[in-house]
């Protein structure tokens, strides 16, 4: 009742000593700020007016408020402070501009609070950090050119010894060579930003340039390189008290999409939620991400509604948003995706229909299509999915053709793999079973030692007839007559296929809800597995989990079904309708 009781007393303390309300607070500001706790002298000093105080405060602490990204409290203090009297402290309005444009708000009044700051302080260390976030701006607009543009600009006004600007700066480099498509020079400015943030202090840079070691490692195919990323990441985004800061929600929401390609839906869906409590204590444009994974992760749980709602989300916040004109784009572009998995088969020829080639959207915006290559590459895997999943098996080779030949060019090896799946699907529907099966053996090859699983199951039907005729009807040895061919890796896939498929077809997870408390999804897998007379070693290479975990999701079934004995178990689960 700490809170209740608080306010009890400021409304006593108001009633019986008003009059002393004011400088009370003067007197708090001043013994927290002696004792160190600034952000505490702040509160105070806002209480009791102390403007002239406050501001002196506020510029003291601002830096580490904002690196450890706690952007609501830092806009809360400057929007508190009369205009006037902001609008005297150049470098308080940086610090402020900063604040709305790492939160994707209000970049109009950023892009004035910069302008007006350099013209009343035009030193070099001012300008190269107001040169920055002008930079951020661009970017967020669409206008990828300038924004390099102004921040390699940036990197020449600051010098060395500004260590978490200039490891902002050089993130932010990054950014517009992956979005031009030279991961390699995107990776090496990374993992400067990253070192030059840790080195400075900088949890903010230094974990924001990780997150993007970690997209490069997935679109590169090292999904283990892009976990060892996040775990790095996460360290640095934990504050003193041992909590996890807002920006660790950027590390949660990679690490979700990794549990989700690894089939662990239960874990990724954990994942993302606890990145969406922290990234929306921060700003609502960094959820999108992450809420358009969770879509796709409910999606493979059979949680239409969730994924739904989860994706009408993502579409809210983009369409809201007037920070990025390249937010809504994103999530019209992974939409389609979502209704081919629902068999929106009528929805998906709409957007078929309405859709505008994004090079002709950026050109008649004035922006050179060079710098987007990553939005055109999802629009062109999302066309070739499209166009697969409606027939037009032709036009889906098409696209994905030279798309293929571009991600190699570029090394972008797990582009390539997603590639090679779609092209043996779309071979094997045109009837030509041997180049669908090489294709097919091709993408296994280059998938089994990072353990891809979703990239496969994901295709359902489809996969599930092209795998099985090319396991009954293929197996390729190279000249010393040692297998090539990854067939225990593909039966593997086949089974997990089988069991979703399976369980869609049969409804088992409404079934379960007589329980006292209902199975969950990979709980019923494993039911159904158990069913089957698989040991627990079979069970977890089938599901790719491991041996402890199945016999965790064991107990936890005999506990819910009341048995102790697997015969009992298989019994009780048929005589209740779930198998």
């Amino acid at each position: 009742y700490h809170a209740l009781f608080a306010d009890m007393l400021r409304k006593r303390l108001a009633q019986e000593r008003g009059e002393e309300v004011t400088e009370l607070h003067t007197r708090a500001a001043r013994w927290f700020e002696r004792s160190g706790e600034l952000d505490v002298a702040v509160e105070h000093a806002l209480q009791a007016e102390k403007y002239d105080h406050a501001i002196l405060l506020v510029e003291r602490i601002a830096q580490d408020t904002l690196i450890r990204t706690e952007f609501v409290t830092f806009l809360r203090w400057a929007e508190a402070l009369p205009e006037e009297v902001m609008h005297t402290r150049p470098r308080l309005c940086v610090y402020y501009a900063s604040a709305l444009v790492l939160s994707g708000r209000n970049l109009d009044l950023a892009r004035s609070l910069l302008e007006r700051a350099v013209q009343d302080d035009p030193s070099d260390r001012l300008r190269g950090q107001a040169t920055l976030f002008q930079a951020v701006i661009a970017s967020l607009r669409g206008d990828v050119q300038t924004a390099i543009a102004k921040s390699e600009e940036a990197l020449r006004l600051l010098s060395d010894d500004h260590g978490y600007m200039r490891s902002l700066v050089i993130g932010h480099l990054g950014v517009g060579y992956l979005a031009s498509g030279d991961v390699e020079a995107a990776r090496a400015m990374f993992a400067d930003a990253a070192d030059k943030g840790e080195r400075a202090g900088s949890y903010l840079s230094s974990v924001m340039a990780i997150r993007r070691l970690a997209e490069i490692s997935i679109i590169q195919g090292e999904l283990h390189a892009a976990w060892s990323h996040c775990e790095r990441g996460l360290r640095l985004a934990t504050g003193r008290q041992g909590n996890l800061l807002p920006v660790a929600g950027l590390i949660k929401t990679v690490q979700g999409e990794l549990l989700r390609q690894w089939n662990d839906l239960q874990a990724s869906c954990e994942h993302l939620e606890d990145g969406l409590e922290l990234l929306l204590r921060w700003s609502e444009l960094l959820a999108i991400d992450d809420y358009i994974t969770l879509a796709r992760v409910k999606q493979a749980q059979n949680d239409t509604e969730g994924a739904m709602e989860a994706m009408s989300r993502a579409e809210q916040i983009a369409r809201q948003s007037d920070a990025s004109r390249v937010a809504p784009i994103i999530v019209s572009l992974h939409q389609p995706r979502l209704w081919v998995a629902q068999g929106k088969m009528d929805a998906v020829r709409r957007w078929t229909d309405a859709h505008m080639p994004l090079t002709r959207i950026l050109s008649a915006e004035g922006y050179d299509v060079r710098f987007y290559h990553h939005l055109i590459e999802i629009e062109d895997i999302t066309l070739a999915r499209v166009y697969l999943a409606l027939g037009e098996l032709d036009r889906s080779l098409a696209i994905l053709d030279p798309l293929y030949d571009a991600a190699e060019r570029l090394g972008r090896a797990g582009t390539l793999t997603e590639i090679r799946v779609l092209q043996a699907l779309s071979h094997h529907g045109r009837g030509e079973g041997v180049l669908a099966w090489s294709t097919l053996a091709e993408a296994l090859q280059r998938a089994e030692a990072q353990g891809y699983v979703r990239l496969f199951v994901d295709e359902g039907q489809p996969m599930l007839h092209l795998l099985t005729t090319m396991l009954e009807r293929t197996e390729r040895r190279d000249m010393s007559g040692n297998t090539v061919f990854p067939t225990p890796y593909a039966r593997k896939l086949l089974s997990s296929i089988q069991i979703e498929l399976e369980m869609r077809e049969t409804a088992l997870i409404p079934d379960s809800i007589g329980l006292i408390e209902p199975l969950s999804e990979r709980e019923l897998q494993v039911l159904r597995l158990l069913a089957s007379h698989l040991t627990s070693t079979e069970i977890a290479d089938a599901l790719f989990i491991s041996v402890n975990t199945v016999r965790f999701h064991i107990k936890n079934i005999y506990a819910k079904l009341g048995v102790h004995r697997r015969a009992d178990a298989i019994k009780s689960a048929k005589e209740s309708g779930i198998l």
